[in-house]
């Protein structure tokens, strides 16, 4: 389903069951902050469209591999509630973490990652 805004309406019950593919990971230049950080992109068909769902992540010596959820998460799509309507932010905020944990992108990350 596409709407005027441009965004891929799916409900969640479909989200998690679409075939995620990563798309690319990249390590951005050393922050001088102590962190390595990068970004990740996946993507999934899905009705004639493609869904993208990316975010940034950031290590450091003393943390394991997590997503920055203070860069935000960047998609194409609004997940739908059981009344068609877009799920209220938070809701989306967190589903959309967990259909990240759900992926294996922590291996791609590593794959660009420089090692300390």
């Amino acid at each position: 389903m596409h709407s005027c805004d441009g965004y891929v309406r799916i409900l969640y019950q479909d989200l998690i069951e679409l075939p995620w593919a990563h798309f690319v990971s990249e390590e951005d230049p050393a922050d001088g902050r102590g962190y390595q950080t990068g970004s990740a992109e996946w993507m999934a068909p899905y009705l004639g469209s493609v869904l993208s769902l990316a975010w940034d992540w950031r290590q450091s010596r003393l943390t394991p591999l997590e997503v920055d959820l203070e860069a935000g998460l960047r998609t194409n799509f609004k997940v739908l509630d059981r009344h068609g309507y877009d799920l209220p932010w938070q809701e989306y905020h967190s589903l959309l973490v967990l259909t990240i944990e759900r992926l294996n992108w922590r291996q791609w990350a590593l794959a660009c990652h420089r090692a300390y």
